[in-house]
């Protein structure tokens, strides 16, 4: 699991892919965002508390993937959480994120304050910040890739049983703020097509993952582009379709990460899918016969006829007949 995150971050930290992506999901393709406004943040936030019996510890949490976005003279902090599996408390996970990124912001510029000579009095001196307090908006995405259906909570009210009304105090409702998840399921996309890197092909494939004949005919009218991703989004592709050490052992036979066919690996993909699916056919058709087979010489025997076990076991014809006639 590590290693798939390691690829899929490694591509979502490269300014492009991170700009595509949000702009495909935040704002249906228009270049809102551009990748030289975006810069990286750090990824691990953490917070001072003190626990019930007083004693101090630190809350630590570290995101996939963060970037600062400057649109005019103000900022914003774009993340995104990369899910393979389902994590049923994802809503609580990223509104922590969220409120450790507020938190930080608020102790940076504590820390500005303090250290200019400028720590605020009276009403201000007990957070260190006074009334003109801004803070940048914090955004967090979660990429879900794995091939179930999501069917966790997307919202704090819903996790709380208060969305349909039915929850522990639903009187309370209107009094606590709700948290939504912005979940993006990458394997189910409507339209991939609105994507301008190789978010789109690997959107596209992703769609097709259960469908081998479908994925097939994706990868055939679409050689080029396939051929012309570069290593990183090849890495990342094939370890969010699980195929990550089939793809690794290739890129050691390549010449290099651009070397890298990715066409001959979705070919070798199917095929071995295929040959696999023959094999287990054939196994759990042997498994069967072997059932069947003996099921009939157990009734033989019952019957005290050993001449037909011998013809059964010798003929396919006699033994089908005996299949039929004793109805197994």
């Amino acid at each position: 699991m590590a290693e798939q995150n390691l690829h899929l971050n490694k591509l979502l930290s490269d300014p492009v892919y991170f700009s595509d992506l949000c702009n495909g999901v935040l704002f249906r393709g228009e270049m809102y965002l551009k990748p030289e406004d975006l810069m990286p943040v750090k990824g691990s936030q953490g917070v001072l508390y003190a626990d019930r019996k007083g004693v101090k510890k630190v809350l630590e949490r570290r995101r996939d993937v963060a970037m600062r976005l400057k649109s005019g003279t103000r900022y914003a902090v774009i993340a995104v959480e990369n899910q393979a599996n389902i994590h049923y408390a994802m809503v609580i996970r990223s509104l922590l994120y969220d409120a450790l990124d507020y938190t930080d912001q608020v102790q940076i510029q504590e820390k500005e304050l303090r250290q200019a000579g400028r720590r605020p009095s009276g009403d201000g001196f007990l957070s260190g910040v006074g009334p003109k307090l801004r803070l940048e908006p914090v955004v967090t995405l979660v990429l879900y890739w794995g091939s179930g259906h999501w069917d966790g909570s997307t919202s704090l009210h819903e996790l709380l049983g208060l969305k349909d009304g039915k929850g522990e105090a639903p009187e309370l409702a209107g009094y606590i703020p709700d948290y939504r998840l912005n979940l993006v399921n990458a394997a189910n996309m409507d339209d991939p097509s609105i994507f301008r890197t190789h978010l789109q092909q690997i959107f596209s494939m992703l769609k097709y993952k259960s469908d081998k004949a479908a994925l097939y005919r994706y990868a055939q009218e679409n050689r080029t582009e396939l051929r012309d991703m570069d290593g990183t989004a090849k890495l990342a592709l094939l370890s969010m379709m699980g195929e990550q050490k089939r793809l690794q052992k290739i890129m050691e036979e390549a010449e290099g990460e651009e070397e890298f066919d990715m066409c001959k690996a979705i070919d070798d993909l199917i095929a071995d899918g295929e040959s696999r699916g023959f094999e287990r056919g054939d196994r759990q058709g042997f498994e069967r016969g072997e059932r069947q087979l003996s099921s009939l010489i157990s009734r033989l025997l019952a019957e005290n006829r050993p001449d037909l076990i011998e013809q059964a076991v010798s003929d396919p014809d006699v033994r089908a007949r005996l299949y039929k006639s004793y109805h197994l």
